[in-house]
């Protein structure tokens, strides 16, 4: 088993040197095979095929034989080969079971990898032809190049079948590479494609590798398996930034990965590439402590190229990490001198911090919202990180307006309003605190552009604020007519004047969207409240959720069932008897609901109340009494829901409304009403066009009951 890990291990990696040693001392032909085609060791490979008898003329090995047949020029044998193995792993399909993707994974990877050897064979023919006539265009080679590009595996996939794939394409390479070696006879064109090619697979690989956190084997890749000195800029400058990638995840070998960069020319990249470069110059700098030159480096990536994204994000997070610092400091120094204080010794001189916290909390702000306007996915998972920091801001520019809340104000139109989707109802609980001048009109814009986004929330934030509002709002008009009355000065609480005032918030957005989108503000409201109205849970459906929480709630008393009832679940109870008698009282009053039959009757209270109200007689002595009682409501209620609940409803019966909204065009877009789109597509956090809206074209006429 120890063995068995330790090759699959090795192969993952790329060892082939050592696999090939290990095969040779063991004398283990499959394993020598596996390795010497990938080491491009031509003749070691034939020399074992040809000893037939210890091998398994299997899939893998008729692949192997179709590689080396083609590797000499023998087109024909290879396209046999080839046919061979392409049967053997039909044969192995249908031996598969018919559910599942597991077992069939591996085969289909062996199935991408003949249908590029089928391809490679195309390739050996088109040359050959080519050989033989002049200003020959070579199609069919240039239009499987073009889709080598395009059909990769999944970067989650094994490293083992991304070194499979790309190992072999980089032998088809050099082949190609031989063919047109004479630049003055086939055109500059058909010169570089080989090198263009190969410099591709090869940096792919080096970055799979990375990805994958196999950083050695990413480096080897770099450094041995192209071999040629002639490379396309474009892809010279992506060598240099897959090294640059694998090294600053090698914690010790930094400085190595700093020296690459710090030697490589740039005069030949472009603007944007040499703005990459500095920016990984950049990250080098930070890892390896250099604060001040990683911000140098950082700035001049930015100067070469405005547009670049990722070096937003890399100057943000390091702002960011320069501030935590800068604050950390200046906590430590406070300490000191109210030690200094305390000891009477005189205080120790400041640190000599190059800014102030306040001025890198605004950099790393502006920062992440630059890398956000320029599309970087990384800087818009950094809006939380913003939201937190709007929510701590400080009035460090001393004139009531934080440093966040500044640059939130003055960079937010900038943004897409999409990016915001993910984080409305971070932004309704920011009505309630200090940042609601900044919060409130990010909403308003999202009202305006994108109301269905923001409608279903806010409504839920008005409708939990409106009783409180109202509470605070008669409490203040108390205290000012008592104020009054008693001719004293009137001081209005702080608490209460910020609960009306995120509720006032709230209303002022939603009002914004009404005005902007007046139909549609009723089109939505209508539906809600008739699905709200019509199809709630039922007092006994509510009754018994409520006994089932009281149940578990015994359970987790950590008393013996013979103890006393818990005086915190003796008020529990009081309260729910309390509801079922209001309840019924409603009840009587408005007569049955109609919907299901006899449930509506308040017998079934009644006796709840009497069994489970402390104030009755009939109430349970003990906890484990208690919890005996609970249970058996419990199936009660479970059984007359069972019985008598229908399994499905009618909407024409019971919501005939919302039937004729929809009839009459309410989700249309040609209706009479606005269009009303599928709520929660908006959650994914990704821009929607108008033609990837979703409406909502029809309620279904039954609806199931759960």
């Amino acid at each position: 088993l120890w063995v068995e890990q330790w090759l699959g291990c090795a192969r993952q990696l790329g060892h082939w040197d050592m696999l090939s040693e290990y095969a040779r001392m063991t004398d283990n032909h499959e394993i020598a095979v596996d390795c010497l085609w990938r080491l491009s060791d031509w003749q070691s490979l034939k020399d074992t095929l040809n000893n037939k008898a210890q091998l398994d003329e299997g899939v893998s090995t008729l692949m192997t034989r179709a590689y080396l047949a083609l590797q000499e020029g023998d087109v024909t044998n290879g396209d046999m080969r080839t046919a061979q193995a392409m049967d053997a792993a039909l044969r192995r399909w249908w031996q598969l079971p018919p559910v599942g993707c597991t077992p069939q994974l591996p085969l289909l990877q062996v199935f991408q990898q003949l249908v590029e050897l089928k391809e490679s064979v195309r390739i050996m023919y088109d040359l050959a032809n080519g050989n033989h006539v002049s200003n020959h265009p070579f199609a069919d080679m240039r239009e499987i190049m073009e889709s080598w590009r395009l059909r990769q595996p999944n970067e989650w996939e094994s490293p083992l079948h991304w070194q499979d794939l790309l190992l072999w394409r980089n032998q088809i390479h050099n082949v190609v590479i031989n063919a047109f070696s004479n630049a003055e006879y086939v055109g500059p064109q058909l010169h570089q494609l080989g090198y263009k090619e190969k410099a591709w697979s090869v940096n792919r690989l080096a970055a799979i590798m990375t990805i994958h956190g196999c950083t050695d084997s990413a480096l080897t890749v770099l450094n041995t398996m192209y071999g040629y000195s002639v490379m396309e800029m474009q892809e010279a400058f992506v060598k240099i930034r897959e090294q640059a990638k694998a090294y600053l995840d090698r914690q010790n070998e930094l400085q190595a990965g700093a020296n690459i960069l710090a030697t490589s020319n740039l005069d030949y990249f472009q603007p944007h590439h040499q703005s990459e470069v500095f920016r990984l110059k950049g990250m080098f700098q930070q890892a390896l402590d250099d604060s001040l030159e990683a911000h140098t480096s950082f700035s001049t990536s930015l100067c070469l190229w405005k547009q670049n994204a990722d070096a937003w994000l890399a100057w943000g997070q390091h702002c960011d990490r320069s501030y935590e610092a800068a604050c950390q400091q200046a906590a430590a120094y406070q300490q000191q001198l109210a030690t200094a204080a305390v000891q009477k010794v005189p205080p120790p001189p400041p640190p000599s911090a190059p800014l102030q916290p306040s001025n890198y909390l605004e950099y790393a702000v502006y920062c992440y919202l630059q890398g956000v306007r320029f599309g970087s996915a990384q800087a818009r998972g950094m809006l939380p990180r913003v939201l937190r920091l709007l929510s701590f801001d400080n009035d460090a520019a001393g004139a009531g307006v934080g440093v966040v809340g500044a640059q939130l104000d003055r960079n937010a139109p900038d943004l897409p309003l999409w990016v915001w989707f993910l984080w409305i109802p971070q932004l309704l609980a920011s009505l309630q605190r200090a940042e609601a001048k900044h919060a409130k009109p990010l909403l308003a814009a999202l009202a305006v552009a994108y109301p269905q986004s923001v409608y279903y929330s806010l409504r839920t934030y008005l409708l939990s604020m409106r009783e409180g509002a109202l509470k605070a709002s008669q409490e203040l008009a108390r205290a000012k007519a008592r104020a009054a009355e008693e001719r004293t000065e009137y001081a209005p609480d702080a608490a209460r004047l910020a609960e009306i005032s995120a509720f006032e918030l709230g209303k002022e957005v939603m009002e914004v969207l009404r005005q902007k989108n007046p139909q549609l503000g009723v089109t939505l409201e209508q539906i809600l409240q008739d699905i709200g109205s019509k199809f709630a849970p039922r007092s006994e459906e509510r009754l018994l959720s409520v006994v089932t929480a009281l149940l578990h709630r015994c359970y987790k008393v950590a008393f013996s069932g013979q103890a006393d009832v818990p005086q915190p679940l003796r008020q529990e109870l009081a309260g729910v008897c309390k509801a079922c008698l209001q309840g019924d009282s409603r009840s009587s009053a408005n007569g049955s609901d109609g919907r299901g039959g006899g449930l509506g009757h308040g017998a079934l209270r009644e006796a709840f109340v009497r069994d489970m109200s402390p104030s009755e007689p009939t109430f349970p002595k003990s906890l484990g009494d208690l919890a005996e009682s609970l249970k058996s409501w419990r199936n009660r209620l479970q059984a007359e829901l069972d019985d008598k609940m229908p399994g499905q409803l009618w909407l024409e019966e019971e919501c005939r409304t919302l039937s004729e909204l929809i009839q009459r065009g309410g989700a249309s877009s040609t209706g009479s009403v606005e269009p009303v789109e599928m709520p929660g597509q908006y959650l994914s956090g990704t821009e929607i066009g108008a033609d990837g809206v979703v409406l909502l074209e029809a309620i279904s006429c039954n609806v199931a009951i759960v």
